[in-house]
């Protein structure tokens, strides 16, 4: 048929294919596409952009005043004839069935839910520091003097424990596939992740002064312990600056990891993140009763408190600053404030 012109445009899914014509566009592109449909539109000129035609009206730019130039001419220069214009989405019938989208992240290997309880049990502290402790009384160390551990005996499992368990949580996460950084710093920003640690200190000591204000209220049985036994240890400024260091290290940064991987691991391969997240809130208080039952159940609080905005933030950088800045103003506190058990224990 005289004066058809077709052209083609494809995008993912379809064709789009244009046909001027003066005439009704039935016959010919029903015998070229018998299953397109059909839409016929106003005259309008279509303008070609990267990825789609867009039709634009005739009244945007000047139409030519014959017909003097031919139907390819006008489409090199952009410009259709003034002639009805009509829109044909041709199936995908005629060219290969797209292809599903393949997913930027990589696909993990399924893990045994016996190798990730194993990977727990030794993230969760308890072999590493009987490990380390036999270790140091081999090497000679004296682990207890009178029923209290000596100062430097705790900060030498302290802080060796503390690399024991960011090099294991690093080594179980690297040979499961998966990036450390990605799970226990999270994928935003560190500085946006300490100042919501910073923003939720002061709803962690309302957490703190709540908790133990109704036990002394309702069980004040609990408070079994009337010195916490690290309170014992400071007894020169530099225990005090060597103590913070611990704190800071062996508190805000070895349990917070501890905390991120045995979540993550919860989460994956052992019941789900709520699971992971009641039994290490629990074991968190327990592994507090040498400083009473009250600091075991405020323990065990702040625990879940800190696990929830893990899983909030898919960050251990809040929780560990929020931590970590804890135990400093309890440090703090213990060395001007009473020591009758008013203030909450040191975590």
């Amino acid at each position: 048929m005289r004066g058809i012109t077709r052209s083609v445009s494809t995008i993912p899914g379809r064709n789009v294919v244009i046909f001027w014509s003066a005439s009704s566009p039935s016959a010919a592109s029903s015998a070229t596409y018998p299953h397109a449909r059909i839409n016929s539109v106003r005259p309008m000129r279509a303008a070609r952009s990267s990825s789609t035609t867009r039709i634009r009206s005739p009244d945007a730019w000047p139409w030519p005043e014959s017909d003097d130039c031919g139907d390819d001419d006008a489409i090199s220069l952009g410009i259709a004839p003034q002639r009805n214009i009509y829109t044909v989405t041709v199936p995908d019938t005629l060219d290969e069935a797209p292809q599903p989208l393949e997913s930027s992240l990589p696909a993990l290997p399924r893990r045994s839910r016996a190798l990730s309880l194993l990977e727990v049990l030794l993230c969760s502290g308890l072999p590493t520091q009987i490990l380390i402790g036999g270790l140091l009384i081999v090497a000679g160390a004296r682990p207890a003097s009178d029923g209290v551990l000596p100062f430097s005996f705790v900060v030498a499992v302290s802080l060796l424990d503390t690399c024991a368990i960011v090099a294991l949580a690093t080594f179980f996460l690297r040979l499961g596939g998966e990036s450390p950084r990605a799970v226990l710093l999270g994928r935003g920003p560190i500085n946006v992740e300490v100042r919501h640690g910073v923003a939720w200190l002061p709803f962690v000591f309302i957490l703190v002064i709540s908790l133990g204000a109704l036990v002394q209220f309702a069980a004040p049985w609990l408070h079994n312990v009337p010195q916490n036994p690290l309170q014992a240890m400071l007894t020169s400024p530099w225990r005090v600056a060597i103590f913070a260091l611990v704190v800071v290290l062996a508190g805000g940064v070895r349990e917070e990891v501890q905390r991120a991987f045995i979540l993550h691991r919860f989460e994956r391969d052992l019941g789900g993140a709520a699971v992971g997240l009641a039994i290490f809130s629990v074991a968190f208080g327990l592994g507090h009763l040498t400083q009473g039952f009250d600091a075991a159940l405020i323990t065990g609080a702040l625990g879940l408190l800190w696990g929830l905005m893990y899983l909030a933030r898919r960050s251990m950088v809040a929780p560990a600053v929020s931590h970590a800045l804890f135990n400093l103003v309890e440090i703090a506190l213990y060395q001007y404030a009473s020591k009758h058990g008013l203030l909450p224990p040191t975590t």
